[in-house]
């Protein structure tokens, strides 16, 4: 191909690109881009037969090769086909659960007050129907009632505590689907004394047919017997939650408001995303003329399935973030690859150069075969993704012990996702083999015919000082950009190019060793936990990954320009018989003369165990942490207990424990503090999406306490204002005699974790009002609890009562006699109370359910990861096996010189143990290092303590090192059975 014609493909490619990128969305557009590069290669090819035809043979001819080769390459692509398919799943779960929870119903209307939805008579509700069947596209509305009890079937003795019981109408089953576990469809209500349940409920109770069913609420009991069963869909499964189906009259009378209702199903007839828009509005408008009956929208599909979609994105981006170490390291493996290709072609190239090819036509040559090589790797690692992303949504749903929420069911894939892993993995492939054959062809064609070594990098070279200076104008223009957007990725990233490039810049001067050290221990630093901050910007997730990269490959120049040292240090602490100390020294030392190769293997390894080592801190810390928040939770007490609002207790769980004993024995019981519970508006300082600080008005818990909260139980303060009080005690005794002040939880301090526990804020020292059907109460934080989960601003039980009217003791906190079991009590409890709706939290149990829940989260995790290090090992093991037949004539040199077999076997042995072990000791030094930083960002605030789980860590590390050993050993053997006069024999 002529340079004409060649700059007339590229200039109609690069149009029709751009048109592409005006015309398509940008993923769409990608994908064309791609599918031009391909085009233009294969014109190119077309036009170049004899090199295209070179580079088909080079894979034909050596199919074992072109297998390794291909299954290192075809990694990475797995990896992103495996996190497409994951995404497309979660959204599908997304989509499919909450489509079956709103059981065909677009809107929920309802008027949300302080204890529960508020209830409204005929004559409103009729009103409102009429007004909503108005408005343009609204197909359907019904309006029922519908509340909270608990239930207990008589025939199992099994019970539930929050059960929701609703009031059918032949109107709602007429325009709602209600199915029996028949397939029968349901048109008649439930005839007195009779009930329905949904498959829900009826697998928790372990329900059939014709059971007999005691339904409470409060001081009212119904006897039921269970007419029909019907399935989990549709209307069986509105909310996602046990249901009750009775018939009206009877539902309103359990309510106590005969006649009353407070729930109107509204269904669209179109479900176009405008016409939905337009309807939400509509709906919104029509509700300002109800606004003294407070009638809101409090659940709408679309927008859940919006909400979940967006926030299930950031778990997709997880995935993603932690699938893109393995990438990297597939990557990396590519270009290790192909350099090592390239150095055992060096005198095929030399040979070819001087016959007259060109570097560009060694250029051509090596892509044609790398886009074949890409072209075949991709296509099975895309479908490989397809059975990881299954294995891990299975280990997922295994987690995450989802019971009835069949995740694995979800499993989904769209052709989209795998059309484009497919082309990303290509393309990625076909970048990394085009630059590393940029590299390659640049030799002597004198030393490479002689296979002698390139001599070592001029200290004056211009193209080195030229780097340089583009990395660090390129650097410092991120750092611009990162300042302008306040992006802390960009600022770091754009840093740490510079601090790199000062080994570029300095080498002419310095010389190697003392300029690359000064850049890499510069570009430590700037990662490493520092007692103040670079840049005040808050950092995302993706900037986890580029500490990886920089860390490593800054530890990775240290160890490549130090290797003198590391070869002493080796050969003097690995003591060896005498005829097994050469072999040491030149298993150490031939790995740290290919400083290039090596550095691509130990980079793998480092990279993808510095993402391990990192998560087993973060879950160790969790793991002590969790406890701890406990054990501050529960104040010392081993249960918490909360009670229905609608049905509160008559006298006191203290006072009913010791008069009623048909369940629990008093006796059991030896303390119980309890907590005046409340509901609020709080008007206080909330974390937008953006990162600002607003007034805004969230609800939130209000909790009065008697000073035996302090005497009986110890809640520890995290902050508080030490400049009125001196201690902790104080500040509770303060808050007892002061109506102004108040302490509030520990979920105000954890505004680092904002977007995963969004919620409202406060400082000591802020003034917080909140609004209740009472009035308006302003109040002075003036301290913040340490734990987080006993959510409420606590105040003054003498105020709650008489000032804010909140006379319902719904929080318990209970000690159980030494020695018994925890949890059996916490059961009898709920039996015991159970018409009064009493939920318990066993607390020990509860955080050692939540420890492991975690810690299979990070198991997950780490087994994602641990592609990474099967392309570590198998890559070192490709290596190992090439450099073999590189080095033949160096083998039978050692034989000839008096090595044995079984010191040729060590000698390969060592130098694959000692790139695994630096990547690995490199690895974890540098991930508890940033373990320790996101420690001091995230958890420290919160009071949790620093841990680094050695046990975890040395297991990896020598579960790897032995990977590694058992990779290489059949190579190694290999290379020992090679013959000294065979291969010395030149004749």
């Amino acid at each position: 191909m002529t340079r004409l014609s060649m700059a007339i493909v590229s200039l109609i490619l690069v149009i029709l690109f751009i048109d592409a990128l005006l015309m398509l969305s940008f993923p769409d557009a990608l994908l064309v881009g791609i599918a031009l590069i391909v085009v233009f290669i294969l014109i190119d090819a077309r036009w170049n037969r004899v090199l295209f035809l070179m580079g088909r043979r080079n894979i034909l001819r050596r199919k074992g090769t072109t297998a390794l080769v291909v299954c290192g390459l075809m990694v990475g692509t797995a990896i992103i086909s495996a996190s497409f398919v994951v995404g497309d799943t979660l959204d599908n779960m997304i989509v499919g659960e909450t489509t079956k929870g709103s059981a065909g119903v677009d809107f929920v209307i309802e008027s949300p007050g302080e204890q529960g939805t508020r209830l409204f008579n005929d004559t409103v509700m009729t009103s409102l129907e009429d007004d909503l069947l108005g408005i343009d596209n609204v197909q359907f509305v019904q309006s029922f009632v519908e509340s909270s009890a608990s239930v207990l079937d008589n025939e199992t003795q099994l019970s539930n505590a929050d059960v929701r019981f609703m009031g059918l109408t032949p109107g709602l089953l007429s325009s709602y689907s209600l199915v029996d576990q028949s397939g029968e469809q349901i048109s008649s209500v439930p005839n007195e004394g009779e009930a329905y349940i949904n498959g829900k409920l009826a697998t928790e109770l372990d329900a059939a047919q014709g059971d007999h069913l005691t339904l409470f609420t409060g001081n009212t009991s119904l006897n039921l017997v269970v007419q029909r069963i019907a399935k989990y869909e549709q209307l069986g499964s509105f909310d996602l939650e046990p249901h009750v189906y009775l018939d009206l009259g009877t539902a309103q009378n359990l309510t106590g408001h005969p006649d009353h209702k407070n729930i109107l199903f509204v269904s669209l007839g179109s479900h176009q995303i405008s016409d939905i828009d337009k309807a939400r509005e509509d709906i919104n408008s029509t509700l300002q003329t109800y606004q003294v009956e407070g009638f809101k929208i409090t659940e709408d599909k679309q927008q859940s399935i919006e909400d979940g979609l967006e926030n299930m994105a950031t778990y997709t981006s997880l995935f993603f973030m932690l699938g893109s170490f393995s990438v990297i390291a597939g990557i990396v493996l590519i270009a290790n690859i192909f350099t090592m290709l390239g150095e055992e072609r060096k005198s095929e190239m030399g040979i070819s150069r001087a016959i007259g090819m060109k570097r560009s036509h060694l250029i051509r040559v090596f892509t044609y075969e790398g886009m074949l090589y890409a072209a075949m790797a991709a296509g099975i690692g895309t479908l490989a993704g397809l059975a990881l992303a299954y294995v891990l949504v299975s280990m997922a749903a295994g987690v995450f012990n989802l019971g009835d929420f069949p995740l694995a069911e979800y499993f989904t894939f769209t052709p989209f996702s795998l059309a484009i892993a497919y082309l990303i993995g290509f393309l990625l492939t076909l970048l990394v083999v085009y630059i590393a054959t940029r590299r390659i062809s640049t030799l002597n064609i004198v030393r490479a015919i002689r296979n002698i070594p390139e001599p070592p990098l001029a200290r004056n070279d211009r193209r080195s000082l030229m780097m340089g200076i583009v990395l660090c104008l390129g650097g410092a223009a991120l750092v611009i950009m990162g300042v302008l957007m306040e992006s802390q990725l960009f600022c770091m990233g754009g840093l740490s190019c510079v601090t790199i490039s000062l080994g570029f810049l300095h080498r002419e001067l310095l010389g190697d060793r003392i300029a690359w050290n000064m850049a890499a221990i510069a570009t430590l630093i700037i990662w490493l936990p520092l007692p103040f901050e670079i840049f005040p910007y808050e950092g995302f997730i993706e900037l986890f990954v580029l500490a990886g990269i920089f860390m490593v490959s800054a530890a990775l120049i240290l160890v490549m320009f130090n290797s003198n040292g590391i070869i002493w240090f080796f050969t003097k602490i690995l003591r060896a018989r005498k005829g097994y100390r050469a072999v040491i020294k030149t298993a150490i030392s031939y790995p740290l003369k290919s400083k290039f190769r090596t550095a691509l293997s130990v980079f793998i390894f480092g990279l993808v165990i510095f993402t391990v080592t990192t998560l087993s801190v973060m879950s160790g810390i969790l793991g002590v942490g969790i406890p701890k928040m406990a054990a501050e939770t529960s104040g010392g007490f081993d249960i918490i207990a909360f009670t229905n609002p609608s049905t509160p207790l008559e006298e006191g769980l203290w006072d009913y424990t010791n008069t009623s004993s048909s369940f629990l024995d008093g006796a059991n019981i030896t303390n119980v503090v309890s907590l005046d519970s409340g509901r609020g508006l709080m008007n206080s300082l909330v974390e937008t999406s953006s990162g600002e600080f607003i007034r805004n008005e969230t609800p939130y818990n209000i909790l009065g306490f008697e000073s035996t909260l302090i005497t009986e139980g110890k809640y520890w303060l995290a902050d508080w204002n030490k400049d009125r009080f001196a201690s902790e005690k104080e500040v509770w005794d303060a808050v007892l005699a002061d109506t102004s002040l108040v302490i509030v939880d520990g979920s105000m301090l954890i505004s680092e974790m904002s977007d995963f526990m969004p919620g409202p804020r406060a400082e000591i020292g802020d003034e917080i009002s909140v609004t209740t059907s009472n009035g308006t109460y302003s109040f002075t934080v003036v301290g913040i609890m340490k734990q987080p989960v006993l959510t409420g601003m606590f105040v003054s039980h003498e105020f709650t009562g008489q000032s804010m009217n909140i006379r319902y003791s719904g929080v318990y906190l209970i000690k159980i006699e030494e020695g018994l079991d925890v949890d059996r009590q916490a059961a009898l409890l709920e039996r015991e109370f159970l018409a009064y709706g009493m939920q318990t939290i066993p607390v020990d149990t509860v955080a050692k359910e939540i420890v492991q829940q975690i810690n299979g989260v990070f198991t997950l995790f780490r087994a994602f990861l641990g592609l990474g290090l099967i392309i570590g090992i198998s890559g070192l093991g490709i290596i190992t096996i090439r450099s073999i037949r590189e080095r033949r004539l160096e083998i039978g040199m050692m034989r000839a010189i008096g090595y044995t077999k079984r010191m040729v076997v060590t000698n390969f042995a060592l130098e694959s143990s000692f790139i695994s072990f630096l990547g690995i000791v490199l690895g974890s030094l540098l991930g508890i290092s940033v373990g320790y930083t996101v420690y001091l960002e995230a958890f420290q605030e919160i009071g949790y303590d620093f841990v680094i789980p050695w046990g975890e860590i040395i297991i990896v590390g020598i579960g790897a090192f032995l990977a590694t050993l058992l990779s290489v050993f059949p190579a190694a053997r290999g290379a020992s059975k090679v013959s000294p006069a065979e291969v010395l024999r030149f004749e």
